[in-house]
């Protein structure tokens, strides 16, 4: 019918051309700055294009865009453009997750010393065993350590002193590998590369 009023789509777009925003109708922006027209015409898929124009929505459940504007068109993003997109997190949250499980790790696997007690190797114990064996030379008094659940005990300073070395060797193996894995992590080109990168701390010998 002549006379009716057309409604015009536009949609906003950022630097890689992903849609981000849908709008028009009832909710055209007053500044159309930056939009692109991709569509006209009458009825709720114009007037309401914020929810009724793009099938299933401009996002994934995970907040990717699922649509990219090609020749003025909106098109369907590939799954291999929208797994791209996911990498950087997926990267970032499996690196946290490794240092995360990395102190974990350590405050569960005590050291087993040659006198067949456990001692803690946590960040904690390690600052703490550092500070027992300078005030120890500093002061010339014998000093004093626990194991895992027992009262702290005189030592002799050398032999605590080797029982420091031996942590900090544990300690710096796994650090050493969780590193190795993070930068495996970080080279992964795609979610298969980064999902075959496995953190296993009982590996490190």
């Amino acid at each position: 019918m002549e006379g009716i009023l057309k409604s015009k789509v536009y949609v906003l777009t950022d630097e890689n051309s992903r849609i981000l925003r849908c709008e028009g109708g009832y909710t055209t922006p007053a500044n159309l700055e930056g939009w692109t027209q991709i569509d006209e015409g009458t009825g709720d898929r114009y007037n309401l294009c914020q929810s009724t124009y793009f099938n299933g929505g401009l996002y994934t459940e995970d907040g990717i865009p699922r649509y990219k504007l090609v020749d003025g068109q909106p098109v369907e993003r590939t799954e291999e453009e929208i797994q791209a997109d996911r990498l950087p997190g997926a990267k970032a949250a499996r690196i946290a997750k490794s240092k995360a499980d990395l102190a974990d790790y350590l405050a569960s696997h005590p050291l087993t010393w040659t006198d067949g007690n456990q001692y803690s190797i946590t960040q904690e114990k390690q600052a703490q065993l550092t500070s027992t064996l300078v005030s120890s030379q500093v002061d010339g008094e014998p000093p004093e350590w626990n194991t895992t659940d027992g009262q702290c005990r005189e030592w002799k300073l050398e032999e605590l002193a080797a029982l420091g070395v031996a942590i900090k060797r544990r300690v710096k193996a796994l650090v050493k590998y969780q590193q190795g894995q993070e930068i495996a992590m970080n080279a992964a080109a795609t979610m298969e590369e980064l999902e075959r990168v496995v953190v296993d701390y009982d590996s490190v010998v």
